[in-house]
């Protein structure tokens, strides 16, 4: 064979149609084990479980308890919004750099992709919002019913 680079380029597409499928099917696979499994949403409930049945907590320490846990459940809520808002500007890049390099009517078909993702990832959202409204809000249902805590001990 004279021509050497036809082989050479037709195995790098092999290998990169590989790689985007291989891709694709993981982050199916990923998003639906994911989707049960979100350990923020389980973290107040399980941690305070765990704190109420190993450390015999009194009335008053379950209520002061609970109110860190509710603190550190915002605390972690708000670090992986931020690491989210960080992964959307790494895509957005990437799609600035990847349009670059296309012709006017890839950069149509990038865009009606990037729209498409959009709409997805809105149908994703409001599919976890009735969870969270069903939930309560977060640091609801420690085994204790929402709403004021209970009175504290008379100490006379």
């Amino acid at each position: 064979m004279n021509k050497p680079w036809k082989v050479i380029l037709a195995f790098l597409g092999v290998f990169v149609a590989g790689a985007v499928l291989g891709g694709v099917v993981t982050l199916r696979i990923v998003r639906d084990f994911a989707r049960d499994h979100r350990p923020i949403d389980r973290f107040a409930p399980l941690l305070m479980k765990r704190y109420a049945d190993r450390l015999d907590l009194t009335d008053e320490q379950r209520v002061r308890v609970r109110e860190i846990v509710r603190k550190t459940e915002t605390e972690l809520r708000r670090l992986r919004s931020d690491g989210f808002k960080e992964a959307i500007a790494a895509g957005e890049k990437m799609n600035a750099e990847i349009a670059q390099i296309l012709t006017p009517e890839q950069r149509l078909a990038l865009e009606e992709l990037k729209q498409e993702m959009r709409e997805r990832w809105k149908v994703e959202r409001q599919n976890r919002l009735p969870r969270a409204d069903r939930d309560g809000p977060p640091g609801e249902g420690f085994g204790m019913p929402p709403g004021p805590p209970p009175p504290e001990p008379d100490r006379s």
